[in-house]
């Protein structure tokens, strides 16, 4: 009898085991990085078609294809990506999220990817169009959505609402961005460049944008904490063919004026911890009247 209580004693805990087991579901995609993306039938009109894939740099040449090596040596982490179908199977829609590093990083991925002819949408923080492919950006991630119909924009819009709406907002986009004075700028030319194929090119927080000049453009360059101040300038943009015309210092703030091989003004000056450098076909005093709102700008914006 003493046996026999001890059987079922043992019996009735194994079996408590592989209950206790059962009940403890296996975690999915929603529960990691796939939570980013909208549920199985979470969009509005389409429903997700298989679990969706998240993958770390190891596997970034599997998804990311001929610009892997650019999204790694810019900061690239992992990503998520799924595919959603609409009701009639007529349209798909593959939505993919990424994360960077770190802000900057991911605008430079950003502009990057942006296309000539892609429109501003009005996505918050930022978004484009381009032909069947929408992309925004968000603190550390980047989001894109593919569609097969390239005229279904308000389905890309609705799919990038609801990534965003999953993202945190403690992220803010680089500061850079709002040292850009807006007057003047040409939509959607915000960009960040990228550190070469090597590793070897450190400058991803150079970033840059373009303002209307007359019937040209000028391109304005803004840096912060700049090694080497002007020399930068002089060394990027002047180069051995240009020359140098004038030179200023004044406690603490420094100008150079100067032009590069093609005859374009070259208007560099430093302020504090901002470099600014404006390069085109524009006069000195427009050209120095264009970095002086961005020095103002940059006064009243905090850097992190």
């Amino acid at each position: 009898m003493r046996f026999a209580t001890l059987g079922y004693e043992i019996v009735t805990l194994t079996l408590l085991f592989f209950i206790s087991c059962s009940s403890q579901e296996p975690k999915t995609s929603d529960d990691t990085t796939g939570g980013l993306l909208p549920g199985q039938s979470e969009l509005s009109g389409y429903v997700r078609t298989a679990t969706p894939i998240s993958y770390s740099r190891d596997k970034a040449w599997d998804h990311l294809g001929p610009n892997a090596d650019k999204m790694l040596y810019n900061g690239f982490q992992q990503a998520t990506t799924a595919t959603y179908a609409s009701s009639d199977k007529a349209r798909t829609l593959t939505l993919e999220i990424m994360q960077y590093r770190d802000p900057v990083s991911a605008f430079a991925i950003f502009g990057f990817l942006r296309q000539p002819g892609a429109r501003p949408v009005e996505l918050q923080p930022q978004g484009y169009i381009s032909r069947d492919t929408l992309v925004f950006v968000k603190g550390v991630h980047v989001g894109r959505v593919i569609g097969s119909n390239p005229k279904a924009e308000t389905d890309l819009i609705q799919a990038a609402k609801a990534m965003l709406g999953k993202l945190s907002d403690s992220v803010p986009l680089p500061a850079q961005l709002q040292m850009f004075p807006h007057e003047g700028m040409v939509p959607n030319t915000e960009t960040v460049t990228l550190d070469d194929i090597e590793g070897q090119t450190h400058r991803s927080n150079l970033f840059s944008a373009k303002y209307l000049s007359g019937s040209d453009t000028v391109q304005m360059f803004l840096q912060l904490d700049p090694y080497g101040g002007p020399t930068m300038a002089v060394k990027e943009f002047i180069g051995n063919k240009g020359q140098i015309k004038s030179y200023l210092m004044d406690c603490g703030y420094q100008a150079l004026t100067g032009q590069d091989e093609q005859g374009q003004l070259v208007f560099c000056a430093v302020d504090k911890s901002v470099l600014c450098t404006v390069v085109g076909r524009i006069d000195q005093k427009a050209a120095q009247d264009l970095v002086n709102k961005a020095f103002a700008l940059a006064a009243k914006t905090p850097q992190m």
